[in-house]
């Protein structure tokens, strides 16, 4: 077999290669994508899991947190402090949720249901007052969102407070 044949057959030989190793390097990306994604979201989970467990497991942040809810200036200010804690810990973790959904890192299923949470929180007085207390604290990107998209939503009609009964909204509607 001549030189010149054995050069070509290298060539073809060499392109099917590299044809080969993009696959594979494609298929590694997409699978280091998902694995991305599916960290971000357990991560971002266990930011809200934390928020919530510290009132689950603290009975008096989970008083402080009710009433704060319903009204900020009813708390003493110890209680104001630890209202206004806590709620920066929530929004924090909707920024980041935000921010990674943004980047493409959240997968949109789990960002609905953050998203949804935040629409059903929104009329609150204590969250109204949080929000127009802390708003500049947040980043330009996150204070437009909140504010053109959460706030422009309508929370299902039947939401509703631990502690309120399924009779006392049918009164209010």
């Amino acid at each position: 077999m001549p030189l010149d044949q054995i050069a070509n057959i290298a060539e073809i030989c060499a392109a099917l290669l590299v044809i080969v190793s993009l696959i594979y390097v494609g298929l590694q990306i997409r699978q280091n994508t998902k694995a991305v994604r599916l960290s971000t979201a357990h991560n971002i989970t266990e930011e809200f899991r934390d928020n919530y467990a510290a009132i689950a497991q603290q009975g008096d942040l989970a008083e402080i947190y009710l009433k704060g809810l319903g009204d900020v200036d009813s708390l003493n200010p110890t209680e104001q402090m630890r209202f206004y804690l806590h709620l920066h810990g929530l929004f924090r973790a909707f920024e980041n949720a935000y921010y990674q959904k943004s980047e493409g890192a959240l997968d949109p299923r789990v960002w609905k249901g953050i998203n949804q949470q935040f629409v059903f929180l929104k009329d609150l007085p204590g969250f109204q007052t949080y929000w127009g207390d802390r708003e500049k604290w947040y980043s330009d990107d996150f204070q437009s969102y909140y504010n053109d998209h959460i706030l422009a939503q309508q929370a299902p009609a039947l939401f509703r407070l631990p502690g309120q009964t399924a009779a006392s909204l049918s009164n209010n509607n």
